[in-house]
């Protein structure tokens, strides 16, 4: 409890005091935080990419406020798609960095990052409830409020080619998350 007090205590202070942080890190820091307060353990298998470097963009298989978070306290993200828009908070990241975080429904976003050779990395993300042993694949609260454990698979890199069609693209991730899930159980 007294963890969960301090890091509540710094989290305030810092948006006392900071009037913009919209950069991968920051936005990463607040997730862990409001995780943390939230009491959502996240639970992180492969690896996750850092900030960065080559355009990437990690995709989930539906938009998700809950999955959205778990992937944000996990990895450093600049931005999110379109898909995710509905969701966004004030402190989500809006940056033109790299990565993206995108949905399997931002199929003309992933269309284009398959255009420039950009890695396309799929999260298998499953939710967990509070009250419950069966696990859910989307919390569609902004807050997730009855998550207490979210479960992450970050895949290896999908293999596309240039002029590949923005369905095929978003078909394929869908794919692989589904397998990932598949391994897990």
């Amino acid at each position: 409890m007294c963890r969960h007090s301090v890091r509540a205590g710094a989290f305030a202070c810092e948006v006392a005091t900071r009037r913009r942080w919209l950069g991968a890190n920051d936005a990463q820091w607040v997730a862990q935080n409001l995780s943390a307060l939230r009491g959502m353990a996240i639970d992180v298998f492969g690896e996750a990419p850092a900030g960065g470097g080559a355009t990437t963009a990690l995709v989930i298989s539906e938009p998700s406020a809950g999955a959205a978070l778990a992937v944000l306290a996990a990895a450093p993200v600049a931005s999110v798609g379109r898909s995710l828009s509905a969701w966004r908070e004030g402190w989500w990241p809006h940056s033109a960095g790299a990565p993206i975080l995108l949905s399997s429904r931002d199929d003309e976003e992933l269309g284009r990052f398959a255009d420039q050779r950009a890695r396309i990395v799929p999260i298998a993300v499953e939710l967990t409830a509070r009250d419950s042993a069966p696990a859910i694949r989307a919390a569609h609260s902004p807050h997730a409020p009855g998550v207490s454990r979210a479960r992450l698979w970050f895949g290896a890199p999908l293999q596309l080619e240039p002029g590949t069609a923005s369905r095929y693209a978003a078909a394929r991730a869908r794919d692989e998350i589904e397998r990932l899930l598949a391994r897990a159980a």
